[in-house]
């Protein structure tokens, strides 16, 4: 399962950023962030660029690929609904006929004849686009693209989505100070929301979920320019939860909301 993450600018109360799908534990993505803004410090970068950089982006991914898609080569936001024919392909045959012969022998694909030809012209027709562009999918039909301002999808203090998002490093340029928030949160075992609300802001970054109330707490905060953060103890140490819940409704999920009543 994806660890998922933030990699944010601003302070462990107020921050925004961007998301990162996968690995986003501090022996991961805290490390390779931590590691990623010393190099850009040894360089004579400064703190506000980064920032900047990082927030014109959508995806820590595409932060790192200056925005360059892998599929298709355009500078553009984080591919999305990527197929299995470019994210999962391997070129096993040197020829149409090997391959043809090769699922032919398959009992699961014994009759299919048409499918067979049409997965043989897919990968002839990306193996063709990589050789004559450098990339498999250059005209998009295999993965897409959000569009509009990346600010609109970014991940902010106000809209945390604590329960999906795990790990949060917040970096201060004004103080220098590299900040690692975790998720924790406690359970509403009598507790809903009305129906088609997902998730419901509650304060102080808290979101309730319905059968769960979920947030970040700061874990660690660590100067720049000293040692570096202990990224096994991070990763290991409890978050403690908050002892005081918002409202007594939050403790015990008898929700005071109308809407959800009647839907009960």
């Amino acid at each position: 399962m994806s660890t998922r993450g933030c990699v944010a600018i601003g302070t462990p109360d107020a921050w925004r950023g961007v998301y990162n799908h996968y690995d986003s534990y501090p022996t991961g993505l805290g490390c390779a962030v931590w590691h990623h803004i010393q190099e850009l410090l040894k360089e004579g970068n400064i703190l506000e660029l980064f920032a900047l950089d990082v927030l014109s982006y959508d995806d820590w991914r595409a932060y790192l690929a200056k925005g360059i898609c892998e599929y298709c080569g355009r500078r553009t936001s984080q591919p999305h609904s990527i197929s299995g024919v470019i994210f999962m392909r391997k070129e096993e045959f040197a020829t149409k006929d090997e391959m043809r012969r090769y699922f032919q022998s398959l009992p699961a694909w014994k009759g299919r004849i048409v499918e067979i030809e049409r997965m043989i012209q897919t990968e002839w027709q990306i193996r063709e686009n990589i050789a004559r562009t450098g990339y498999p999918d250059p005209r998009g039909k295999h993965h897409s693209h959000e569009t509009g301002p990346a600010e609109n999808r970014h991940i902010t203090s106000e809209n945390p989505d604590p329960l999906f998002i795990e790990w949060v490093y917040v970096v201060d340029p004004k103080t220098g100070t590299f900040h690692v928030l975790a998720h924790t949160g406690h359970a509403k075992p009598n507790g809903r929301l009305p129906k088609g609300v997902w998730s419901k802001p509650t304060g102080n970054g808290r979101c309730d979920y319905g059968h769960c109330i979920y947030w970040h707490e700061r874990v660690g905060s660590y100067l720049l320019d000293g040692p570096e953060p202990d990224w096994e103890a991070l990763e290991s140490a409890p978050v403690a939860p908050n002892p005081t819940p918002l409202t007594p409704e939050d403790a015990h999920g008898d929700s005071d909301d109308e809407e959800a009543r009647r839907e009960a």
